[in-house]
């Protein structure tokens, strides 16, 4: 460290209890946060996605196949390599 000033803070901040805990307080809220943000997003692009394939399959009166769909993941997901989504 080039600041003893700077230095004797960095150290305060890792060595004091209620400092470090309010730190990991701070990082676990940023990580919760991200990662709520992360699942929305994940689950948006689920949603779209089908959404999309039931459109394609009430285009083509496909209506047994969202039925199964519904219920069945493998199936789902063999839909998605079928229409390319």
């Amino acid at each position: 460290m080039f600041s003893s000033t700077l230095a004797n803070r960095v150290k305060f901040c890792k060595t004091d209890k209620k400092v470090v805990k309010q730190m990991s307080e701070i990082i676990d809220n940023l990580i919760a946060a991200e990662s709520a943000k992360a699942f929305a997003e994940g689950e948006a692009k689920t949603n779209t996605k089908i959404l999309k394939l039931i459109k394609i399959l009430s285009d083509n009166n496909r209506m047994d196949d969202i039925k199964k769909m519904a219920v069945d993941p493998d199936f789902f997901e063999q839909l998605k390599k079928e229409f390319h989504i």
